[in-house]
């Protein structure tokens, strides 16, 4: 599979160093580097399913037409609005300050 990514200029230069120093490619190097974040391909069957579930909310988003993905954009926009109004701290909880929001509330 083909891709393009961008990488850091530090890491980028370190990763092709490596690859020259061992006398391979940089994709065998940033190959192997995935292989070992995110796992092997050892598990096989198992790894697959896992990868598919993962996969299955993006995959129904895509089969949608575009009337049916402007729905989920608002049912989503919705459920967050709700989420976030009964939950302000989660907005920016680092700048949360309590009293704040229950002045307002009362």
């Amino acid at each position: 599979m083909r891709t393009t990514i961008d990488i850091p200029d530090d890491i980028f230069k370190k990763t092709k160093l490596k690859a020259v120093n061992e006398g391979v490619s940089l994709k065998v190097v940033v190959t192997r580097a995935l292989a070992r974040e995110v796992g092997s391909r050892s598990g096989g069957a198992a790894s697959d399913a896992a990868i598919e579930e993962a996969l299955a909310p993006q995959s129904r988003f895509l089969a949608m037409n575009p009337a049916q993905r402007a729905k989920a954009f608002r049912e989503e926009s919705k459920a967050m609005a709700r989420f976030y109004a009964a939950h302000p701290e989660e907005v920016l909880p680092d700048f949360y300050d309590p009293g704040e929001y229950e002045s307002k509330a009362g």
